[in-house]
């Protein structure tokens, strides 16, 4: 078996082990909190989320491009990683700082309660020590998907067993819940740091403490695809985070039943991270050494591979719809079938997603990180004006409209770029 295919069915492996744990955690918290509570805790995680997307340095997309390219050596790669590493964390301490001053006025703007804007406070504690950006690029890059797989599967039990016995078995309160989460997830993200710093040093033959030896010159191009990549990343939040935040200024249940049914439909996004991370250093090394059809091939065949994935999914998802439906079971409250048109918009949405997410890797291995910035910009905006006007008059039926549209937009531009 090559290390590709087996790199996709490891990370895989560990994507479709963590969504169902995803969602078994959703369960318990909605069934212990109730949709309110779970909704607030919903909330102060997508301010999180936001919070990490604007001041946090998102750098494995560039450092894997970079690496791959045919006239990097060790010795400046390990350099400008350095660099690269140095200014993640000056940038960790400066958003963790940002984001803690920046929860009231947010809070106050958006009319959350005091219990949202004090989970919020707590969870914001989860930001120190993420500075995984050049440490997940480096792994990736270096095929270390089983350590990365088998970091997933084991922060992910400890997930759930943290919610398990917290919320069912010893019955906490919402703040204590919230706190262990937060704990949990800095344990998360100082663990994978150090394996990082294991992998590293053991690959490049490193001894005792380095330091970066380069000026910041020398890394000029890598910190220059970053920081378009960054703005990228700034952008792109609306997508990312922000519909729940769009979402909030409605009532906290509306989004504790929107985020229980975006979980259910999150095991085809988990699908489609896993081929795209894996893709991603394949697909850059054939561009790093001009192999351009053979890369063009790969995606034509990932891009099948998906939809034939999809209909499988379909096949099964159908069918069990109808006996929900049919039978009107009581899965998440009793007006359960008002919610049909969320979940075939939310089907829709990360559907089309999954299909062409090896896209988006694909056009960064050309080094398009300048146009993938002013693309994201231009369908973010349109998608932010048609949510605005979406969420009022239509709801969270006006959200997936406009979540649509801007996927729909962004794909097709990029598969015109790409001439695919």
């Amino acid at each position: 078996m090559s290390n590709y295919k087996k790199n996709t069915i490891l990370t895989l492996a560990a994507q479709l082990f963590s969504a169902p744990s995803n969602i078994l955690s959703t369960i318990i918290l909605v069934y212990g909190f109730g949709t309110y509570n779970f909704g607030t805790v919903a909330i102060a995680q997508a301010y999180l989320y936001l919070c990490d997307s604007i001041f946090n340095l998102h750098s494995s997309d560039s450092i894997i491009q970079y690496q791959k390219k045919d006239n990097v050596d060790s010795a400046s790669f390990i350099d400008s990683l350095g660099i690269c590493y140095f200014i993640e964390n000056i940038q960790n301490a400066i958003g963790f700082f940002l984001s803690i001053i920046l929860v009231n006025p947010i809070g106050v703007f958006l009319n959350w309660d005091i219990q949202t804007i004090t989970i919020s406070h707590i969870l914001i504690f989860s930001f120190l020590f993420n500075i995984n950006g050049s440490v997940l690029g480096t792994l990736r890059s270096n095929q270390h998907f089983t350590s990365i797989s088998i970091h997933t599967i084991i922060t992910s039990i400890l997930y759930v067993l943290v919610v398990f016995f917290s919320v069912i078995v010893f019955k906490t309160n919402t703040i204590s819940v919230v706190i262990l989460i937060t704990f949990v997830n800095f344990i998360k993200n100082l663990s994978l740091t150090f394996l990082a710093i294991y992998f590293i040093k053991k690959d490049y033959s490193i001894k005792g403490f380095y330091f970066f030896k380069s000026s910041f010159s020398q890394a000029k191009e890598l910190l220059k695809n970053i920081y378009w990549n960054n703005f990228s990343y700034i952008v792109d939040s609306p997508i990312r985070y922000m519909d729940v935040l769009f979402l909030s200024s409605l009532s906290g249940e509306t989004v504790g039943i929107y985020k229980a049914l975006q979980q259910l439909f999150y095991i085809i996004s988990m699908v489609g991270i896993a081929i795209s991370q894996t893709s991603f250093p394949e697909i850059a090394y054939l561009i790093g050494n001009k192999s351009f059809i053979k890369a063009k091939v790969l995606v034509k065949k990932i891009i099948k591979m998906e939809k034939l994935f999809l209909g499988l999914f379909l096949l099964f998802f159908i069918p069990v719809s109808f006996v929900v439906i049919s039978r009107k079971v009581d899965i998440i409250n009793k007006n359960w079938i008002d919610y049909l048109f969320i979940s075939i918009g939310l089907l829709f949405y990360n559907g089309y997603s999954f299909i062409y997410s090896i896209i988006h890797p694909t056009f960064l291995s050309f080094g398009y990180f300048r146009k993938n910035f002013f693309i994201t910009l231009i369908t973010n905006s349109l998608f932010i004006f048609l949510a605005i006007l979406g969420v009022k008059n239509f709801g969270v039926v006006g959200l997936l409209f406009s979540l649509c549209i801007q996927a729909v937009i962004n794909v097709s531009i990029k598969k015109k770029i790409l001439k695919l």
